[in-house]
């Protein structure tokens, strides 16, 4: 392979790894707040709703994860 192969085949490799860490970050963050967010202001309804899209975005993410390691090999 020519030298220009190479960095492009590593800057594609380095854009798909970037882009797997913010959807990453993005979710986890998310996670978090519908986890953790102003309790106070929920009622039982809203606090079943936030821990199904937590729940529901941590399987995403892990869906995410999967797909690395299998796509990475």
């Amino acid at each position: 392979m020519t030298k220009n192969r190479l960095s492009v085949a590593w800057l594609m490799d380095f854009a798909g790894n970037l882009s797997f860490a913010c959807i990453a970050v993005i979710t986890a963050l998310v996670s978090l707040f519908f986890a953790f967010g102003e309790r106070s202001a929920f009622n039982e309804q809203s606090a079943k709703h936030y821990r199904a899209w937590f729940f529901l975005l941590t399987l995403l993410q892990l869906e995410f994860v999967i797909i690395y390691i299998l796509v990475s090999g």
